[in-house]
């Protein structure tokens, strides 16, 4: 079965409706691929082949991770020397300095250590540690959707929304001789005001093409489930999380932009 649909499934189905909504959020599901081209331009013709819902509570954290780095007698030459001709001082060659040794076996630190003592301080060395930059760490991305079906389209819609994600979010088993499978679907997302064309890059949030790492149904009331006349809920809970497939990079060419790694080397042949 392919992952894309071969429409837009769309809730709320009426108009009416429709134009009371602030911000859309469409997913897109896509076949997997390991291929940065594919994961940058989407295969999708034209607006089909999509959810799309109504912006209702969205989560997406930022996380940047570092490492503190303590740096070897090399390092620490080598930045002294950076650091005494940036007007750095020299600490760090200080600290390499002291352990030189001198007349009858002390060294500089023997003798200030010493001074220290004098005075009833027992003196500690400078820690020339520093938190180097490591890596970001992939973005996650959380929605949350709470659906009621003012008719029976929209129960329809909402039905198949709902399995559609679930479906989506498993394998598929493609030889069960050999024990292989194709990855679940990787998923482009957008969010865009109703009222036409996005401006807002903090509302979009540049979501890069992601995966659906989790995903809930619950029914609004669990106690006693109220369905309509053709056996469908009246009403769902969604909530998903997705992990983007890829650590994101600011753009080079432009500041504000975010862009996965394949979006950010497209086209690059180093």
């Amino acid at each position: 079965m392919p992952t894309s649909i071969s429409g837009n499934e769309q809730y709320p189905s009426s108009i009416t409706y429709q134009r009371r909504v602030a911000a859309w959020v469409r997913f897109q599901p896509q076949d997997f691929s390991t291929r940065p081209d594919t994961r940058v331009e989407s295969k999708i013709v034209g607006n089909s082949g999509s959810y799309i819902l109504p912006l209702q509570r969205y989560n997406s954290p930022n996380t940047a991770n570092y490492q503190d780095v303590e740096p070897g007698n090399l390092d620490m030459a080598l930045q002294g020397a950076r650091d005494l001709f940036t007007g750095g001082g020299i600490g760090k060659l200080s600290s390499l300095v002291g352990d030189l040794p001198i007349l009858k076996g002390f060294s500089p630190n023997d003798i200030i250590n010493s001074l220290g003592g004098i005075k009833g301080a027992a003196l500690q060395d400078v820690s020339f540690s520093d938190l180097a930059f490591k890596n970001m760490a992939k973005r996650a991305h959380s929605f949350g959707f709470s659906l009621y079906a003012k008719n029976a389209k929209d129960a329809d819609i909402i039905d198949a929304i709902a399995n559609g994600f679930q479906s989506r979010m498993y394998p598929t088993l493609e030889s069960r001789t050999f024990s292989k499978i194709t990855p679940p679907a990787m998923w482009k997302i957008t969010i865009v005001p109703g009222a036409g064309p996005n401006k807002s890059m903090v509302l979009s949030n540049q979501i890069q093409t992601s995966l659906l790492i989790n995903y809930t149904v619950n029914r609004l009331d669990p106690s006693s489930p109220i369905l309509t006349t053709q056996n469908y809920y009246m009403g769902l809970d969604l909530q998903l999380a997705f992990l983007e497939i890829e650590p994101a990079y600011r753009d080079s060419g432009n500041s504000e932009k975010l862009m996965s790694r394949s979006a950010a080397g497209y086209g690059d042949i180093l």
